[in-house]
């Protein structure tokens, strides 16, 4: 029991660190592209979805804090299921910037180290498109295990449902242009922006989906080590 006790407080330590990180660089991050951007700053996933991962975290720092004041190390399941949320989100501004926005702006091969580093490593997209995502991920993978949660695949793509259902409004009504380019529905074919929403959401599930599964075969892996 008391070995039981040790480990649970070992990670519910770890995961306030990380949470309180994830807040801290967030924090920062987004206060510094609110000052270049104003409230333009909310026209991308990006930065909505950064936005998002931040408050879960605030909110699973409080949770943290409340249960070690409190000795108890298990935390509610409903904060797992936010961690998945965002992490998910988070997978999925990884995912499509390295994977479809940098080799978009590449007019040539040897143009990719160029847009890669300005997609992933250059100013606040060093946080809101790589550190931020990654430690998000990392968190929910390695430092929330627990029971199986499929039904929650599903919930984790309403952030991004949402999204995309304003951003299309928004650029059938000419509010805005974009801002990513499978958002242009008057440049491009009607049949083109059919055909990103699918790939979108469908990635979108598949992210969700695969952060599910790793976060099950790392529990797994931990029930082992603990057997």
């Amino acid at each position: 029991m008391k070995k039981k006790n040790t480990a649970g407080l070992i990670g519910l330590i770890l995961v306030l660190i990380a949470d309180a990180a994830m807040v801290c660089l967030e924090a920062r991050s987004l206060w510094n592209i609110w000052e270049g951007t104003g409230k333009r700053m909310f026209i991308y996933y990006t930065q909505d979805s950064n936005i998002l991962a931040m408050v879960i975290c605030a909110i699973s720092v409080v949770c943290s804090l409340i249960c070690l004041a409190r000795g108890k190390f298990a935390r509610p399941e409903w904060i797992r299921r936010l961690k998945h949320i965002g992490a998910s989100c988070l997978a999925v501004t990884l995912i499509v910037e390295m994977c479809v926005l940098v080799p978009m702006n590449c007019r040539r091969l040897s143009d990719f180290p160029r847009e890669f580093r300005y997609g992933m490593l250059y100013g606040e997209m060093l946080y809101m498109h790589t550190i931020c995502p990654l430690l998000m991920i990392f968190s929910f993978l390695f430092l929330e295990p627990g029971k199986k949660m499929r039904g929650n695949v599903y919930i984790a793509l309403v952030p991004t449902l949402i999204y995309g259902g304003i951003s299309l409004y928004m650029n059938y009504i000419r509010a805005y242009i974009g801002p990513y380019p499978f958002l242009y529905i008057y440049i491009q074919p009607v049949y083109m922006t059919i055909v990103w929403m699918i790939v979108i959401m469908g990635g979108a599930e598949m992210i969700a989906l695969g952060m599910h599964a790793l976060n099950g075969l790392v529990t797994k892996l931990y029930g082992r080590i603990a057997g």
